[in-house]
C-alpha cells in the first residue's frame, strides 16, 4: 500500500519512545513520512518550520499534556487546521467528551494495535 496523497507528513508525539519507534516503523512501511517527538514543546518548535498533514498525540505527557498541546497547535495560525488524532491509555469513556469538545479527529486506545492506526488512516484519508 502506498500513502494517500492527502497525507504527506505525520508528526507523532509521545513521551514513551517505544511508541514513537513502533509508529514510525509501521507508518514508514506504508510510505508515510514521519517525524517523532518525545515532548510536545519540541513538536511546537518544529511547527514553526514545517506543517504536517496529520498529528498523532499522546494525552499523558510530562511537560505539556496532549489537550494543552492541542490548544497550542490551534493557536498557531499555520497549524490551526491540522487534524489531530489522540492516543492514550486513558479510558475512552473518561475522555471522549473532551476529545469531541476540542475537535480532534479521533482517539485510539493504547496499547496501540498497528491495525487500528492503519484502519484509521485508510478510512479517514482514502
Amino acid at each position: 500500500m502506498q500513502a494517500t496523497k492527502e497525507i504527506e507528513l505525520i508528526f507523532i508525539v509521545d513521551d514513551y519512545e517505544e511508541h514513537n519507534i513502533m509508529l514510525e516503523e509501521l507508518l514508514g512501511r506504508f510510505n508515510y513520512r514521519v517525524e517523532t517527538f518525545n515532548d510536545g514543546y519540541k513538536l511546537l518548535e518544529r511547527l514553526r518550520k514545517e506543517i504536517p498533514t496529520l498529528i498523532i498525540s499522546d494525552i499523558n505527557m510530562p511537560t505539556i499534556d496532549g489537550f494543552e498541546l492541542y490548544k497550542e497547535i490551534r493557536a498557531f495560525t499555520p497549524s490551526q487546521n491540522v487534524p489531530v488524532l489522540f492516543i492514550s491509555s486513558l479510558d475512552e469513556v473518561l475522555i471522549k467528551d473532551k476529545i469531541k469538545e476540542l475537535g480532534a479527529i479521533g482517539f485510539i486506545q493504547k496499547p496501540i494495535l498497528p491495525e487500528a492506526i492503519i484502519k484509521f488512516l485508510k478510512t479517514s484519508y482514502s
